[in-house]
C-alpha cells in the first residue's frame, strides 16, 4: 500500500515534516458492547479530509483503517485514548473482525498519539478548551445532539458536527503547541 505524500513537507534543513492526523468519532452512545455503535468518523491531515458515515459500521471501520495505513503522522484527539480508540477496538470485536483488531491495534499503538484530554489533567470539554485558548472554531451542537442527528437520519448535520470537532481539535492542538 502506497503512503500518501500530500501532507509531507521539508524544513530548511531537509528534515521531513509530516502534518498530524486529527480524528474524531461519533457513536450512538457510550457502551460499545451493549448495542452502541460508530456512526461517523472524520479525520484530517493537512488539507486532506476523510468523512465516513455509513449504515454499515464495518465499512466505516475498514475504510478508516485503510486510510490510516496510507498516512504517516502522529495522532491528535480529544479523549481518543480514553474513548475513541477503545470504542473502535470494541466495535471491531463486536463485528467479528478479529484480524482487523490486531492490525488496527498495532497501527494505533505504533504511532505517537497526543490526547488533548490528558494534557489538562482534568475533564474539560473541547468547546471550553477552545474558548480558553481563544480558538475561532466552536461546536455547532453538543455530543448528545450527534446521537439525535443519527436517529433522525440527519447524516448531513452529523457529518457537519463531526467535522467541526476535528477542526476544533486541530485548532486547540495548534494553539497548545504554540504555547510550549
Amino acid at each position: 500500500m502506497k503512503i500518501s505524500e500530500t501532507n509531507i513537507n521539508f524544513d530548511d534543513n531537509g528534515d521531513k515534516i509530516i502534518s498530524p492526523i486529527v480524528f474524531d468519532i461519533e457513536t450512538t452512545g457510550l457502551h460499545p458492547f451493549f448495542g452502541d455503535r460508530i456512526t461517523c468518523i472524520c479525520a484530517k491531515q493537512g488539507d486532506e479530509e476523510l468523512v465516513l458515515c455509513e449504515d454499515d459500521e464495518s465499512i466505516i471501520i475498514i475504510r478508516f483503517f485503510e486510510w490510516l495505513q496510507m498516512h504517516e503522522g502522529i495522532l491528535i484527539t480529544k479523549n481518543g485514548k480514553g474513548f475513541d480508540v477503545p470504542f473502535i477496538l470494541s466495535r471491531i470485536i463486536e463485528n467479528n473482525m478479529f484480524t482487523s483488531y490486531k492490525l488496527f491495534k498495532k497501527l494505533i499503538e505504533d504511532r505517537k498519539h497526543i490526547d488533548l484530554q490528558l494534557i489538562t489533567k482534568k475533564w474539560i470539554s473541547l468547546d471550553d478548551f477552545g474558548k480558553i485558548l481563544g480558538c475561532k472554531h466552536f461546536k455547532i451542537a453538543k455530543g448528545w445532539d450527534a446521537i439525535t442527528f443519527w436517529r433522525n437520519g440527519d447524516k448531513k448535520r452529523l457529518i457537519e458536527y463531526c467535522k467541526e470537532d476535528v477542526l476544533l481539535t486541530e485548532e486547540v492542538y495548534n494553539k497548545w503547541v504554540s504555547l510550549q
